[in-house]
Parts: structure tokens; C-alpha cells; sequence
């Protein structure tokens, strides 16, 4: 087990994915499609920590083997949950190797599926930042929806989203962080009951990793 930092100062435990299990290998094929050849690209590790993805709850989806869902990345309030049911967070850290011509960075384009359930005057709150670990100025990208009650339905939100200036990696390559969070409050409700939960990409059960191939360039 590993431990490293979040953005918000915590020390997370990290587990890792062994890159030559099917899931790695399911990884490692989807985020380098589109490597050129010449930048001879290999994925390192990939490890994740949070409330959202515990120990070992990493799988692939029955529908779509190069996409990661965990059992549930949801948020709730209500008279019977707990303060601490009000947020769920899971980071992911993608470490991959390139040739020292070439740099790496997210590929907006993919979609997932966030239903809500929230009542007259709660809020619910999704989003995920993207950095790069040693990157020069370690730059972040944050894509968010914020979502008020009375709201029941499922919508589908871009993530990674168009029109953001996503970090690249150093030359030679670097670890991607991705980095969600959902959460619920009280908002104007005096009493406040909702719920958020990622259900997946269009249902296909892979509430965390739709991500497709990354986009490579020349240093």
C-alpha cells in the first residue's frame, strides 16, 4: 500500500492495479490507442483511493471491458445518514512512461450518466479535477455541474468536458490524476433529503473511467 497527498492536503491510502492484470491491460489499451509508435508510450502503474473506490472494488464493465466502474459513487442527505454520506470522493492516479520527445494529456469526449434525486431546495454537486503530478506548475482542470432540487432524473454530463485546458504531462511522461467528488447539502431546504450517484456512461456501468485515448504530442 502507498500513500500519497490529494489537492485538499489528505494522506490517502493508495491501491494498485497490477498492470499485467486484465484490468490493466484493459486500461493501458483504451488510454494508449492513439500513441504514436515512435513515442513507444507504456502504462506504469495505475493505483485509486477514496470513500467511492475501497480496497479491491475496481472492475471492468460487463458491457465495455476497458472502462472502470466501482459499486457506487453516490452522495446522500436525510434525517437517517450520516454527515459524512454527504460527499464521496475517488482519486485515480495513472502513471505512464513515454519516449522524452513526447508529452501527454487528457482527450476531451466522453459522457456519464449522474442521477439525481433531490428534493425542494437541496443541492447536489459533481465534479472531478484533472493534474498532473510534477508537471511544471502542477496546472488543474475542474469540471463541474451543480444541480438544484426539486429534481428527479438522470442527466449526462461531459467528463472530461470540451473548452478545458487540461494539464499536460512533463516530456517523457508523468502521472495523470483524476480526481471526482460527488456531493449533497441542505441548500434552502429546512428539511433537506436528496441523493446524487453516478450511475455510469449512457448505463453502461462505469461510473469512473470512460475516459477514451489520450491525446500525445511532440515536445
Amino acid at each position: 500500500m502507498h500513500f500519497t497527498t490529494s489537492p485538499l492536503g489528505l494522506m490517502l491510502p493508495l491501491l494498485t492495479l497490477a498492470t499485467s492484470s486484465p484490468i490493466g491491460d484493459n486500461i493501458a489499451n483504451t488510454l494508449l490507442a492513439q500513441a504514436p509508435p515512435e513515442a513507444n508510450a507504456h502504462l506504469v502503474s495505475v493505483k485509486y483511493s477514496g470513500s467511492g473506490c475501497p480496497q479491491g472494488s475496481a472492475s471492468t464493465s460487463s458491457y465495455d471491458s476497458s472502462r472502470i466502474s466501482f459499486p457506487t459513487i453516490s452522495a446522500s442527505i436525510g434525517p437517517n445518514v450520516p454527515q459524512s454520506g454527504q460527499r464521496d470522493n475517488c482519486l485515480m492516479m495513472i502513471s505512464i512512461s513515454c519516449d522524452a520527445g513526447w508529452k501527454f494529456t487528457v482527450k476531451p469526449g466522453t459522457s456519464l450518466t449522474v442521477g439525481l434525486n433531490l428534493k425542494d431546495g437541496v443541492t447536489g454537486s459533481y465534479f472531478t479535477q484533472y493534474y498532473m503530478a510534477g508537471a511544471a506548475g502542477e496546472s488543474t482542470a475542474t469540471v463541474r455541474y451543480d444541480f438544484s432540487g426539486p429534481r428527479t432524473e438522470s442527466v449526462t454530463v461531459a467528463d472530461p468536458a470540451p473548452n478545458k485546458d487540461y494539464p499536460s504531462s512533463r516530456c517523457g511522461g508523468g502521472i495523470m490524476n483524476v480526481d471526482r467528488t460527488v456531493a449533497v447539502t441542505r441548500g434552502s431546504s429546512s428539511s433537506p433529503v436528496g441523493s446524487l450517484e453516478v450511475c455510469g456512461d449512457a448505463g453502461r456501468n462505469a461510473n469512473f473511467m470512460p475516459l477514451g485515448a489520450l491525446q500525445w504530442d511532440r515536445c
